[in-house]
């Protein structure tokens, strides 16, 4: 449906499952963080999810909270942690 639905709005950049690197991080946010490969929970606290009411990970870049950020073990591919 392009007009989108209750949680989606056109124009919208999906992207839910999701792995990447921390690119940035946000004051108040231990600078560490940076350069680590994680997936994250989708939820965020101020309601919604990220690929749907929230810019999501077909973006080159989105916002997320830096709470929800699970780092991956090094064994494990950016490709199969998305899945």
């Amino acid at each position: 449906m392009l007009g989108g639905s209750a949680r989606l709005r056109y124009p919208a950049v999906l992207g839910h499952e999701w792995s990447g690197v921390v690119d940035a991080a946000g004051s108040g946010v231990d600078p560490a963080l940076r350069g680590v490969r994680c997936v994250a929970e989708n939820v965020l606290s101020g309601g919604g999810e990220v690929g749907f009411e929230h810019a999501g990970a077909y973006g080159e870049f989105f916002l997320t909270e830096a709470r929800l950020i699970q780092p991956l073990p090094a064994v494990l591919s950016l490709r199969r942690a998305a899945l």
